[in-house]
């Protein structure tokens, strides 16, 4: 008979599980059951389980931070667009439909342009301690106004 490691036996397991679930879905009391048969406490499975609740949820927070960065930066492009379209039309009307290096328009374009582009960048990298701080920061305040919804909420029906 032959002799796993600790790691070789978790993946093999890890396979044997997803063979199952392809079949169909796994109970709470299978899962309960699965662990008793390999020795694991129930409070060591309760506080995993606890775990994946906790890491799931989080990786659903931030796939919305993740979406309202998007849309933030979409909003300041369509902006961008916006303002600078009507800048450069204004521009051009007033010198006479030409536009030379020295229109005012086109530095109003570049520079904000070089701002967009920043904030781009900074909005669409997902690592960093900027990042952290950014994501636990709206995590903050999406608590603080979903409690505040609530308190209100408590108040209106009382």
């Amino acid at each position: 008979m032959s002799e796993y490691q600790q790691d070789e036996v978790h993946q093999i397991l890890e396979i044997a599980i997803a063979r199952q679930a392809d079949a169909g879905e796994l109970s709470r009391d299978q899962l309960l059951e699965i662990s008793d048969e390999l020795g694991i406490t129930r409070e060591n499975l309760l506080a995993a389980e606890q775990d994946w609740w906790l890491k799931k949820q989080e990786l659903s927070e931030r796939q919305a931070f993740d979406c309202w960065r998007r849309d933030k930066w979409h909003k300041k492009v369509i902006q961008y667009l916006s303002v600078n379209t009507f800048l450069v039309l204004l521009n051009l009307m007033l010198a006479g439909g030409m536009l030379t290096w020295s229109s005012w328009s086109l530095y109003v374009l570049v520079f904000w342009g070089l701002s967009l582009v920043f904030d781009g960048w900074r909005y669409y990298r997902r690592t960093g301690e900027d990042y952290e701080r950014a994501f636990h920061r709206w995590r903050r305040k999406r608590q603080l106004k979903s409690s505040v919804n609530r308190l209100v909420d408590k108040v209106l029906k009382v």
